[in-house]
């Protein structure tokens, strides 16, 4: 597998103030994302023996997930857990113009998925906040500057919180 952890970096260094933190928290103590290949073709993560995508199709998967949590127009979105970026990816796709949070709480997982697929397009997009490793106080304050009215919260359904087994 082609490792793009250097390319998706070199975007967040362009474009988010994110990069520079990650680079010094790499996947030391933390638990492996184990990548493999779907019979889509597309790459899915597991860690701690659960998967965090779909292991058939993870992008149909993430697009079924948006349709059924996101509602009409949605104002903004707040994606828990990144993975290997599939749910904010299809919602920036389909709602392009619409302020994102992404929030990882653990840095070392988010190193390890910039590895594993071309963000690039992802990472570069305007108006995401990437909340990677921040108190919640700070992600708090980061989602009261969204606009509120229809405000999406979407979550990973293979979610591993860290430091828990």
């Amino acid at each position: 597998m082609k490792d793009f952890t250097a390319a998706n970096l070199e975007v967040l260094h362009g474009a988010h103030s994110v990069s520079r933190a990650l680079e010094s928290r790499k996947p030391e103590g933390s638990p492996p994302l184990e990548i493999s290949e779907t019979p889509s073709g597309l790459p899915t993560a597991r860690v701690r023996g659960r998967y965090l995508h779909s292991r058939y199709d993870p992008r149909k998967e993430a697009q079924r997930i948006l349709a059924a949590e996101a509602g009409e127009a949605p104002s903004a979105a707040v994606v828990l857990g990144f993975g290997l970026g599939y749910l904010a990816e299809a919602f920036s796709r389909r709602y392009p113009n619409a302020p994102m949070i992404v929030v990882e709480a653990d840095p070392a997982l988010f190193f390890q998925a910039l590895g594993a697929r071309d963000l690039r397009a992802l990472l570069a997009r305007p108006g995401i906040t990437w909340c990677v490793d921040r108190e919640p106080e700070a992600v708090l304050m980061e989602i009261e500057m969204l606009p509120l009215r229809r405000l999406s919260v979407l979550r990973l359904p293979g979610g591993v919180e860290p430091g828990r087994d």
